[in-house]
């Protein structure tokens, strides 16, 4: 097949096993591509996709199952350069994409023999999206937590929530009963009773949001998955009605798949002419969403033998790094390449990572330790600045951290803004309040449509600071101190301030907040529309009220002060947002004609979340910032790598999540198994060496290491990352000071 302008530049040499494979004219058995990021394997996965379309198999025969979305778009972008127009692309698609089609296309034969009421069935399913989710399990767990249900946990209500709905999705995504959700963690559990009442509690309202899905034809993710494993692929006729076209099996990041989905590959590649799966040897992070990575070496194992691939680079240093992390950072390297779960597979000596820590030592460009954070971050604009001046773009950087915060991102961002350098952060979900434009809009329009719960006057005076010009938040405080009435929500005429208060706010925010009340006088003026019932098509359509008034919100603000496009992106995500809930609030069972006001009360308290946008947001020259496990999950890649935060256990450190386990909730756990300190220390261990290992596998040149020892009157930081990152530097272990001097 000829290349196509901007085709991917992945050579496959003539008559080598990987070009065999690739070849349109193989249709033997299933077999899968084994190796670490970087060896190529994506790429033979799409150079597959091309040969086959270019062979003239219909796209609708190809299936492509991938772990994200985002996974998808990627493949359908690297792909598109091989396609020439005259053939249709194949079916690239997610394994939660296919569930939800399942139960779109069969819901008249799956809806009455899955539990659903009578009426639920006769009408179309409504399907949740994760934040419609959290509003429903919200509304069954607030009256409980009123009541003193979970007391002693440490715990806010948003956090409680997703736990709750992680249940229900480890146990669809395991392939077992919802009801053994509370036996596996209460009979692993070897800490205080109260534990056990709260994951009594917990289930009760995990069966209260199933039963309520089920009597409204909701279907959130969770029922969806469950659906379609038992009543379409562990069914051979369903099955066969709804895939039996797919005659060639691709699938890439299998050891990011789930049990279920692996079962349904399994399926598919016993049916399919050609089988190719490809598997990361020692990723599989994203254990802590139910991957089972162990799973996918059984699947591989089962079909046959694998073909490998390694690093095409002679030396690499960053190579050598990821595998020393795998053996000085696991107590049990062999495992860390594994699921931590099991060792029902042995390693072969292929997934045993030879050390070289002398070339894993070139891959260091600093390995620097700072007696505070602010010295860390400082050091960290040293960095930057000096790999810049090295010949390195923007672009080609990254910062990872274990956690980003606002305090992170401000003093970071402002550290490289004093040296000229721009900023960009990036994290895979947004809660929408993080936005000021968001709280502003829903504070400005809530003046329009006093049903939505009149602002305060602190929330106001932050909306006139963000969306007026020439209003900073000085002079909004003293506009709202002086001309709003928290009672009424009226904002009194410009004329009622004395002439002190004028002559501070100046003629021009006087003038910019004139305009906004001759807006909400507008918009008064105008009523708008009834509150539309509920449309029970897939999507909503129409609008309400409180979407009408912040589109004409988004119209205003273009002549006020504009957003910028990462804000515009936020305000637009709560308008779709809005829409969601509208057609939702049926099931979400909230109160009638108010879901307007709950919806607002679920984003201020940061219950609605938005996927985030790409994190290239137009600004090319700019440094990337996102946490780690974001940056392994969207499979970034970047020339240098820098490490925050090197020396805190949070890199060490799992989420605080008391009502679930991912090992334990893990089909693999044996039911028996007390969670012991000395497994939880293991486990510890070794998704620290895989996290470590894949950020080292997407730097293409090097990395630095920092590491903040603490504040003062604080015991001095020292965790397991840093302690042997330390003791890989020796020599090259410098202070701030050292750094400052230059160099890499």
């Amino acid at each position: 097949m000829p290349p196509s302008p901007g085709q991917p530049a992945f050579q496959v040499p003539r008559g080598s096993a990987l070009a065999d494979l690739i070849d349109a004219a193989n249709v033997g058995g299933p077999r899968c591509i084994d190796g670490p990021v970087g060896a190529g394997k994506t790429e033979a996965l799409v150079l597959r996709a091309a040969a086959l379309i270019a062979s003239g198999v219909p796209g609708s025969a190809i299936l492509v199952l991938l772990p994200d979305r985002e996974a998808v778009a990627r493949f359908e972008t690297r792909l598109t350069p091989w396609l020439d127009g005259s053939h249709a692309a194949p079916r690239c698609r997610t394994y939660y994409g296919l569930a939800q089609g399942a139960v779109r296309e069969l819901w008249d034969d799956l809806a009455p023999s899955a539990g659903f009421s009578a009426t639920a069935a006769r009408t179309l399913p409504r399907l949740l999206t994760y934040e419609t989710a959290q509003a429903m399990m919200y509304g069954i767990a607030a009256p409980r937590i009123a009541q003193g249900q979970f007391e002693g946990l440490s715990i806010r209500p948003q956090r409680l929530v997703s736990q709750l709905l992680d249940g229900l999705n480890r146990a669809a995504t395991g392939g077992y009963p919802l009801d053994q959700v509370e036996r596996r963690l209460a009979a692993a559990w070897p800490g205080e009773p109260a534990r056990l009442r709260h994951y009594a509690q917990a289930a009760a309202c995990m069966q209260a949001f199933r039963a309520r899905c089920l009597d409204r034809g909701a279907v959130d993710v969770s029922l969806a998955v469950e659906l379609f494993h038992h009543e379409v692929v562990e069914r051979p006729d369903r099955r066969q009605a709804l895939l039996g076209g797919v005659e060639h099996l691709l699938a890439d990041n299998l050891e990011e798949s789930v049990p279920v989905a692996q079962r349904l590959l399994g399926h598919l590649a016993g049916q399919a002419r050609s089988t190719l799966l490809v598997r990361d040897t020692d990723a599989g992070h994203r254990i802590f969403l139910g991957a089972d990575p162990l799973g996918a070496a059984e699947l591989c194992a089962a079909l046959g033998p694998s073909l490998k691939l390694s690093r095409r680079r002679d030396q690499d240093p960053t190579g050598a790094f990821a595998a020393w992390a795998l053996l000085s950072l696991s107590r049990d390297p062999s495992a860390a390449v594994q699921d931590p779960a099991s060792r029902a597979v042995e390693p072969t000596p292929s997934q045993r990572p030879d050390r070289d820590d002398a070339l894993a030592r070139t891959a260091l460009r600093g390995a620097v330790e700072a007696p505070d954070r602010r010295a860390m971050i400082e050091a960290a604009a040293d960095a930057v600045a000096n790999e810049l001046s090295g010949g390195l773009a923007a672009a080609q950087l990254a910062i990872v951290a274990p956690y980003v915060d606002g305090v992170l991102r401000f003093a970071l961002d402002a550290a490289l803004a004093s040296r000229g350098i721009r900023l960009r952060t990036h994290r895979r979900h947004l809660p929408l309040r993080e936005s000021p434009w968001v709280r502003a809009g829903l504070s400005l329009v809530a003046l329009v449509e006093p049903e939505l719960g009149l602002p305060e006057p602190f929330a106001l005076a932050e909306a006139l600071a963000t969306a007026l010009p020439a209003i900073d938040p000085v002079r909004s405080a003293r506009l709202v101190r002086a001309l709003y009435d928290r009672e009424s929500g009226v904002l009194a005429a410009a004329e009622g301030l004395d002439a002190r208060d004028r002559a501070r706010i100046g003629p021009a925010a006087v003038e910019a907040y004139e305009g906004l009340r001759t807006w909400i006088g507008r918009e008064g003026a105008t009523g708008g529309e009834a509150r539309p019932t509920f449309d029970p098509s897939d999507r909503p359509s129409g609008s309400t009220r409180l979407e009408q008034r912040l589109t004409a919100l988004v119209a205003a603000l273009a002549s006020w002060r504009p957003p910028a496009a990462g804000e515009a992106a936020a305000f637009a995500s709560l308008i779709e947002a809005a829409a969601e809930f509208r057609a939702a609030a049926p099931v979400l069972e909230q109160r009638p004609g108010a879901w307007a006001a709950d919806f607002k009360r679920l984003v201020l308290q940061g219950l609605v979340s938005v996927r985030a946008p790409e994190p290239d947001d137009g600004d090319e020259n700019a440094v990337l910032l996102a946490p780690a496990q974001t940056y392994l999950v969207e499979d970034q890649r970047h020339a240098v790598q820098l490490w925050l935060d090197a020396a805190s256990p949070d890199w060490w450190s799992p989420p605080y999540q008391p009502l679930t386990n991912a090992w334990v909730l893990s089909p693999r756990w044996p039911e028996a198994q007390i969670w012991t300190r000395a497994i939880d220390r293991e486990q510890r261990d070794q998704v620290l060496a895989r996290l470590v290992a894949g950020l080292a596998r997407r730097a293409e040149t090097g990395i630095w290491v920092l590491a903040c020892l603490g504040e003062a009157g604080e015991l001095p930081l020292e965790g397991p990352l840093w302690r042997r990152v330390r003791d890989l530097a020796g020599d090259g272990l410098r202070s701030t000071a050292d750094a400052r001097e230059g160099g890499s």
